[in-house]
């Protein structure tokens, strides 16, 4: 499995554990979440070097991919 893709696997996988609404993107290596169905999604990626995560509401917010627990919880 791709790193990115084996990554992002492993943040939905926290983030569904904590009751958070998620969904793996099948046209790109992405995946988008949201607490409510009525809230708008926040799509997640990993960057280009594979090392962060990179939350897609301003592309500021990151979280390294070795850490999917603390990037859950961010």
């Amino acid at each position: 499995m791709d790193h990115s893709l084996g990554a992002l696997v492993e943040l939905c996988r926290e983030l569904a554990g904590r009751g958070i609404r998620v969904g793996i993107s099948d046209a790109r290596p992405a995946l988008s979440a949201r607490v409510d169905v009525a809230d708008r999604r926040l799509w997640i990626e990993v960057d280009a070097s594979g090392e962060s995560f990179v939350w897609r509401r301003d592309d500021h917010d990151h979280h390294r991919t070795d850490d999917p627990v603390g990037a859950a919880v961010a």
